[in-house]
Order: structure tokens, then C-alpha cells, then sequence
């Protein structure tokens, strides 16, 4: 089986002019934009938790996230809830993992939906309570000179999780080493 990215819809997508226009207008121009992860999100799933997708220490060190949805999203399918103007307010605070933060804004796409997501912002996905898969196609795009280690790093309300460390698992728990 061939990879989503090799065909020629995801091509066409990601070499899209206007796609292109937009993250110019947000990164200016040099960006990169290696690839495109498809989140699939399993019906009755927990959601995803507060997290911004790299440390915030560093300003120029970001990525931004095109997410692009191909079918409508309800909040049964679990809506994407972010803290607009977050990315400019450091580390996100402790707390737990689906509890409200001040200044939230959810968010349920209609399916061609482009949201543009600074990869400081605090947000979440809640959870998928029905039985249906909700789907979304993220083309991760970097400022010039970034570079995609920077999400290595995922940064939680109660710890990281280093993703390019392939000796734990999506949720940080260590891998059975056999």
C-alpha cells in the first residue's frame, strides 16, 4: 500500500496556490512544508489533551499547522477547542487534561475547512463520543530556518512527551523493550 501523500489528490492539495498564499501571509517567504500527517480520530476516543505542538521558549521556533477537514465535524465527532492569542503567552499552565481554560474557543469545521493553527497556541481536541471516525489532514509548514525537530517536543498541561524518541509510545509511557 502506497502512502496518502504520494497521491494525487494529497499532491495537488498540498501544492495548492492558495494554501501556498496563506502560509506565505503567516511565515513569509523561504517556508518549508515537508509532508502531511492524516489524524484519525477512532469513534468513543478520549480526545486529545491541552498541549501546544513545540516549547514555547524560543519565538522563531514554531510551526504552523494547516489543518484541513474533509468531512463535517460535529461536536459528537470532537470539536478542536484553542486559546486564541496563547502562542504569546509562554508555557501552557498545569491543569487537566479536557478542564476549560479562560478565553477558549471551540471550533466543530465544516468539511473544506482550512484553520490555521500557531503550534504555541494551547488547544485540544474533545472526545469523539459517537461511533463515527472524525478525520482532518494536517500539512505542517515551518518558518525558514526551522526545522521539523522542533515538534519533537510536545508539551502537555502536566509534562512533554518527546516524539522523536522512539523508545516511548504516543502517550509517554516507556515501550516494552524486548
Amino acid at each position: 500500500m502506497g502512502s496518502a501523500e504520494g497521491s494525487p489528490a494529497f499532491q495537488t492539495l498540498h501544492r495548492h496556490t492558495a494554501l501556498a498564499g496563506f502560509t506565505q501571509a503567516v511565515l513569509g517567504p523561504g517556508f518549508t512544508d515537508p509532508g502531511s500527517s492524516v489524524m484519525f480520530s477512532v469513534g468513543g476516543g478520549r480526545g486529545q489533551a491541552w498541549h501546544q505542538d513545540c516549547p514555547s521558549g524560543e519565538s522563531t521556533g514554531f510551526n504552523l499547522n494547516r489543518l484541513i477537514y474533509p468531512e463535517d465535524v460535529t461536536l459528537e465527532d470532537g470539536g478542536i477547542v484553542a486559546v486564541p492569542g496563547s502562542h504569546k503567552l509562554g508555557r501552557i499552565p498545569p491543569g487537566g487534561h479536557q478542564d476549560p481554560m479562560s478565553g477558549e474557543v471551540l471550533l466543530t469545521p465544516a468539511a473544506g475547512t482550512l484553520i490555521l493553527l500557531h503550534g504555541h497556541v494551547y488547544h485540544r481536541v474533545t472526545p469523539n463520543l459517537n461511533q463515527r471516525p472524525r478525520l482532518s489532514v494536517n500539512f505542517r509548514a515551518f518558518p525558514v530556518g526551522v526545522s521539523a525537530d522542533v515538534t519533537c517536543v510536545g508539551v502537555y498541561r502536566n509534562g512533554t512527551v518527546n516524539f522523536c524518541d522512539k523508545a516511548k509510545q504516543h502517550d509517554g509511557t516507556p515501550a516494552m523493550k524486548v
